[in-house]
Order: C-alpha cells, then structure tokens, then sequence
C-alpha cells in the first residue's frame, strides 16, 4: 500500500501543477500588453501615487498626534516627473558630446550615476572614476564609421571598421560589417539571428587581436552600458549612436575632417582591374605615399610571381 501511494503522489503533484500552469496562462491572457515605456510611465505614476497617499497620512498624523505632543513626521520628497524616451535620448546626448567633442568620456554610465532632476532637462552625472580619453585622429575615424552606418553601405562599413583597428584572417566585408553594427549601430539588430551569423562568419574568419585605438574599447563599453540603460526605461530601441550622434559626428568630419584624411586607401593594379585592399594610417605610421609605393611594389611582385594577393583584402 505504501508503495502505491508512493506511486500516486508523483501522478498528483504533476497534475497539481499542471493545473497552475493552465490557471497562469488564462491569467496572463486577461493582463492587457503594453509597450516597455508605458510601464515605466506606469510605475511611475503608481509611485507618485503611494507618494501623495504617504504625505496624506503625514500631514493627518501631524495635524493630530503631532499638535498632542508625538514627534511630527517629516513628509516625502515630491518625485520627479519626467519622461522616459526624452531622458534616455539626453543622456545619449551627454555621452555623445563628452566623445565626439570633448574627446573625455565617462565609460561607466549607468542609472546609478545619472541623477535626475524634476525634468530631463535637469541630469546630474556622478562617479567619474572610469573615464577614457580619445584623440582627434581616433574621433575622427569613429565619425566616419557612425556615418557609414546610418547610410547602410556595408562596403563603406567594413572599410570604416577596419581603420579603426577591427582585425580577422580573411578581412571578410560581411563580418567587419555585421561586427560594426553589433557593436556601434541600432539595437534592434542585436538579435539572436544576427549572433548566429557572427558565429557563422567568425567560424569561417577568424577574428584576431584589435590592433587600434585602446580606448575605442572603452567607447564600446560606454555604449553596451547606455543601451542598457535606455532598457531600464523601456525605450530600448529609441536611441544609439547612428540617431542620437549623427549631427556630432557630421559636424566633427566637416570641422576636422581635412586635417585627419582616412586611412583606407583603393588601388588600382598594373592592368587597370581593382585590387580590393586596405592601407591602414595607423598612428606612427609612414606617410601615406610612401605607403602605397611600397605597396604597389609588393603588389609587382606577387603578380610576378603569379600568387594572390590575401593581406590585409576585404573579400
């Protein structure tokens, strides 16, 4: 007998579960669906709410107990109201200025460094201690990418990223391309679709050291972090660096643009075809004409000995 209600215990809790389950689904169904941030705008309001219900319940203890002696209770702060998509884009705009203009950046920014105000329009930045500095030449280069971004040319993409130090084996055009917009572009292509593919295509092209600016690491970081924080106010997709820094980056090119030619280089081989390689203007490097001599004199000798060409090419 003990064994077969040992039997049927298993058999009652998987129904009991089982029925739970069906009961949370119907319930689930019944809670109306709403976009990230109008939760956010809700949670807000119910807290302004148990807010004014607490300061209720002050004044009326105060107005009381209080005239009787007791201690009086101090009332609570009035929170603020603010909107959650104009505050994400200004903290963008914050972040995007300290880099692309000033060159100095905080590379920790997340909600508990930003204090707001009574409005997005009043944000106090706390807890300097992981800021990063970016030279002209490196904003510059930066720039460019951002702008290769919004306009969606995956050729120019690639040939941006790899100036900015990117590295794989092969140089592939769809992986510092696909890796570009991961790492600077719109959220919304972070997808489980797009990590499959950079699984795929760093599978096939490996992808080596960076070979760049250090502290464009640190940029990524800054912008990993930001977007999370445009998360915590419901409004993940509003906001990145191809929207909210466009003007900045446009303005710095137009500004500085001459001074710091890009680095990415198309040359022609001795039968007029196309040679579909990079030449890097790394800092330190030789001056960009002595470069390509150097180079097309490779080039002759790697046709002379009618082999193919495989450093440093977007394929």
């Amino acid at each position: 007998a003990s064994a077969e209600g040992d039997q049927e215990q298993p058999m009652l809790d998987e129904s009991h579960r089982s029925r739970l389950a069906s009961w949370r689904s119907r319930l689930t169904s019944l809670v109306p669906s709403f976009p990230d941030h109008a939760k956010v705008r809700l949670l807000m309001r119910l807290l302004s709410v148990s807010n004014s219900a607490c300061n209720l319940g002050v004044a009326l203890y105060n107005g009381s107990a209080g005239k009787l002696g007791a201690t009086p209770l101090k009332p609570c702060r009035t929170l603020p109201a603010f909107s959650p998509t104009e505050l994400s884009r200004a903290i963008w705009r914050v972040h995007g200025h300290q880099l692309l203009v000033d060159g100095i950046f905080s590379t920790d920014p997340h909600p508990g460094n930003i204090v707001v105000g009574r409005t997005a329009d009043e944000l106090g930045l706390i807890d300097f201690g992981q800021v990063c500095e970016l030279r002209l030449e490196a904003r510059i280069a930066f720039a460019r990418l951002l702008v290769a971004l919004a306009e969606g040319d995956d050729q120019q993409i690639a040939a941006g990223h790899a100036e900015l130090g990117y590295r794989s084996q092969n140089m592939s055009v769809e992986l510092l391309a696909l890796t570009a917009k991961m790492k600077y572009g719109d959220a919304a292509v972070l997808r489980a679709k797009s990590f499959r593919q950079y699984r795929e295509l760093s599978a096939k092209d490996p992808v080596l050291n960076h070979v760049g600016e250090e502290g464009l690491g640190r940029a990524e970081r800054m912008i990993n972090v930001l977007r999370g924080t445009s998360l915590v106010l419901g409004v993940p997709y509003e906001h990145g660096p191809t929207t909210v820094w466009l003007d900045m980056a446009r303005s710095l090119i137009e500004e500085h643009g001459n001074a710091f030619r890009s680095g990415m280089q198309e040359l022609p081989d001795k039968d007029d075809g196309f040679v579909d390689c990079i030449l890097l203007n790394m800092p330190g490097s030789k001056d960009p004409s002595q470069k390509q001599h150097e180079f097309e004199e490779f080039l002759d000798a790697m046709s002379d000995a009618d082999m193919e060409v495989h450093c440093g090419r977007l394929v």
